[in-house]
């Protein structure tokens, strides 16, 4: 009966021993995993934020540039061109944060696109 529960216990040792080895490379693998997410993560978030950027700049590009040069009460003129807006205009500052017409002040540059004579787009450029 001691030969037998001398195998029985180096048996259990050793499955023991298994699942501790096994428990320990998980461990090892999840660590790295992680070390690589918090290491790759700032540079992902960087080329995303960059991406946004480009695509921001291009959007800007096919919009017509402008000044604005009087904003009377749902009309602004730039270059000294009368223009409504559409109800639907999108109205927006360069970075894409949402704006009123009534922050458009004579002298600021701006981008716009027109849709039958009226702006549906109108972009206030920040100053750099």
């Amino acid at each position: 009966m001691t030969y037998g529960n001398s195998a029985m216990h180096r048996h259990s040792s050793r499955f023991l021993m298994f699942m501790h080895e096994e428990a320990v490379s998980r461990l090892c693998l999840i660590a790295i995993l992680g070390a690589l997410i918090l290491l790759f993560l700032p540079r992902i978030q960087q080329a995303h934020a960059e991406s946004e950027t480009a695509n921001v700049k291009a959007s800007l590009a096919m919009l017509q540039p402008g000044e604005v040069t009087a904003n009377n009460r749902g009309d602004i003129l730039i270059d000294n061109k009368r223009y409504s807006l559409l109800p639907s205009a999108i109205v927006t500052d360069d970075e894409g944060r949402p704006r009123d017409l009534k922050e458009f002040a004579p002298g600021m540059q701006v981008r716009f696109r027109l849709r039958s004579d009226k702006i549906d787009q109108l972009v206030m450029m920040l100053p750099r």
